[in-house]
């Protein structure tokens, strides 16, 4: 089996590419001169935890611009359906309100995508041509929905970190040690502690010795007396005796 390259000659990338983005005219390419359909492509994500608000922002834009592609192509097709159901939370270009809690707008959706219109392209390329299978771009279409949706709870958990990060610390609560070793040691040098360790002892001994007189009564009242050994005198002639 030959390794997928990016189809980029050494030296293209740049810091602000989507090098996830750049395998796929490739990839393409190759399956459609394969016609197979038995392709199985090892998925790549990346590391969500580091992914910053930018980075996330960048990818949103493209989204909405690819679904706005799709839109475009097939909103007039009586097959294709309007964004309903599960896809009613879907943002598009035409959102501002929506596009704004994300740090966009019509204009910075469409500079991002000037920058970077690999998957656009790709996506007119595909899905909105003459030519193109409407049921193929159905499904890129619920794709991308479903992509937004990760992408948008990406952002709100990006915003969280990076909210938390700037938010100033909880300042230390004072350490007040060394002011109860310097007031131990002036009790001391003025004998309270020691008269406090007598209190202390004499109250402990009282309340030993209280308890065990409580324990000496009431061990006396629940034991039995205990009874003389000997032959037991019938009660008639002990009488007759006296």
């Amino acid at each position: 089996m030959q390794p997928l390259t990016t189809g980029l000659p050494p030296g293209v990338f740049d810091e602000d590419m989507d090098w996830f983005m750049a395998p796929v005219d490739e990839i393409q390419q190759r399956m459609e001169a394969d016609g197979s359909p038995n392709w199985n492509l090892m998925a790549m994500s990346a590391d969500f935890d580091s992914i910053s608000l930018t980075q996330v922002r960048k990818a949103l834009a493209v989204n909405v611009a690819c679904l706005e592609a799709l839109e475009h192509r097939w909103a007039k097709s009586p097959f294709w359906g309007k964004l309903g159901g599960n896809l009613a939370d879907t943002i598009l270009r035409a959102d501002a309100a929506e596009l704004a809690q994300y740090g966009l707008d019509d204009d910075g959706v469409e500079a991002i995508v000037d920058h970077d219109s690999r998957e656009v392209v790709e996506v007119e390329k595909t899905f909105c041509a003459e030519n193109s299978d409407i049921a193929s771009a159905m499904d890129r279409r619920d794709r991308l929905v479903q992509s937004q949706k990760a992408m948008r709870d990406r952002y709100t958990v990006a915003a969280a970190k990076e909210e938390s990060a700037a938010a100033p610390t909880a300042p230390r609560p004072p350490d007040f040690t060394p002011a109860i070793h310097a007031w131990t040691k002036i009790l001391a040098a003025h004998g309270a502690l020691e008269r406090l360790h007598g209190e202390v002892v004499v109250e402990r001994v009282a309340t030993q010795a209280a308890e065990e007189d409580e324990d000496s009564e009431e061990a006396e009242g629940l034991l039995p007396r205990p009874r003389a050994k000997g032959r037991r005198i019938p009660k008639g002639r002990a009488k007759r005796g006296r």
